[in-house]
């Protein structure tokens, strides 16, 4: 009897063993000071599926969204180089969508593009020299395999990749208007939706 109370109390005092796991930490801002400088020595290591959270700061009714980041890499895509002053030149065939509904966060309605999985013309597409996952992540066009072609008349997002924070990445994400200029819900003009975020691995 002495011993199911020893073990009821475990499972009651300590949670965590009783799911064989520790909860990882919310995303929170202070995660951008914490764990390691985010080095990408080798984005291959980055491939799998994260649950990815938004949190904005550029509006007081903006509110965090969540979802899953998918990030592959494309051996089709591996010899990209720039061939001229309109494509751009990429390191690693690292790609990736997103799935989920980031409205919420953003200031305009994102998801489609950021949800596109077509290796030639992916949602988002890693920049080593800078750790930007970027969206538009450039067309790949058929009849020339070794070019990139980065729209910009449109938005562009980006997620920077500061801090690996036990495994989880976390950086700050930006929404560019481009020429564009909007009024928040506190009257002021901006040209860029901001905020934070984490994506934590699932795999």
């Amino acid at each position: 009897m002495r011993k199911v109370i020893f073990f009821g109390l475990i499972l009651f005092c300590i949670p965590s063993l009783s799911f064989g796991q520790i909860k990882a930490p919310s995303c929170d801002q202070s995660l951008l000071n914490e764990g390691q400088t985010f080095n990408s020595v080798e984005p291959k290591t980055l491939v799998g599926i994260y649950s990815f959270t938004l949190v904005p700061d550029w509006d007081p009714q903006a509110q965090k969204a969540t979802g899953k980041l998918y990030l592959i890499w494309d051996e089709r895509t591996k010899a990209l180089q720039a061939d001229s002053v309109y494509h751009h030149h990429a390191d690693y065939p690292l790609i990736g969508y997103v799935k989920g509904d980031f409205t919420p966060a953003t200031s305009a309605n994102l998801n489609d593009e950021l949800a596109k999985n077509d290796p030639l013309d992916p949602g988002l597409r890693f920049f080593s020299n800078t750790n930007i996952l970027r969206m538009p992540g450039g067309e790949v066009y058929p009849s020339c395999p070794r070019c990139i072609d980065i729209r910009a008349d449109g938005p562009v997002m980006e997620f920077k990749i500061k801090r690996n924070v036990d495994g989880t990445l976390v950086g700050n994400w930006t929404e560019d208007f481009g020429i564009m200029r909007r009024e928040n819900s506190e009257g002021k003009i901006i040209n860029e939706a901001r905020g934070y975020f984490c994506a934590e691995p699932e795999n």
